[in-house]
């Protein structure tokens, strides 16, 4: 904790109840009463940035949504998809014992927590889906994906999506396909 906001004395009660209902009312910081000021006490940015973190992996969705969600991202159900989280989890270097009871949590499992093991193993991993297409879903699309799902966003499943290109990649992009188009006039 640190410090964010101090009331030095001499104050007012006014500004005392001011401060304490800004701060501890509507902010949510701690006050504490010393013998020269009031002040109110909130998190420093890393302990906020670790709050946020255990908040998102705390998350869960039912395993329901998630497919729904993989269905609208991808066309992919828990049927598509068993033979590549399978796959995925084959080539993981762990025990054989850690490989069969991910593969159950996958298969099993009521609902689906962010802190889940398959998903840190997934996340990042380029997911060959078929020749045509191959996926890769980050750990902060997952994050994003199970704050939005976990507040009953029926969009979330668009967090799976793959990521939109740089405007420099898309510049580069115009740029080679106006290098490729024919020119007016040639034939």
């Amino acid at each position: 904790m640190e410090i964010k906001a101090t009331l030095n004395k001499p104050y007012t009660q006014k500004e005392k109840e001011r401060f304490i209902a800004i701060y501890n009312g509507r902010i949510g910081f701690a006050i504490e009463f010393r013998d020269d000021c009031i002040v109110a006490l909130g998190l420093t940015q890393e302990e906020a940035e670790a709050k946020e973190r255990e908040r998102i992996q705390g998350l869960s969705v039912t395993k329901s949504d998630f497919f729904d969600a993989t269905i609208k991202a991808f066309n992919l159900d828990s049927n598509d998809l068993l033979p590549i989280v399978a796959n995925v989890v084959a080539q993981i270097e762990v025990p054989d014992v850690q490989k069969k009871i991910a593969l159950n949590n996958y298969q099993n499992a009521k609902d689906f927590y962010r802190r889940h093991e398959i998903f840190n193993v997934l996340a990042g991993m380029p997911l060959v889906i078929n020749g045509e297409l191959t996926i890769t879903i980050t750990a902060e699309q997952f994050d994003r994906y199970f704050d939005r799902a976990s507040k009953h966003d029926p969009d979330a499943y668009q967090e799976l999506l793959p990521q939109s290109n740089t405007e420099e990649e898309l510049l580069t992009t115009i740029v080679e396909e106006e290098k490729q188009a024919p020119q007016g006039g040639e034939e």
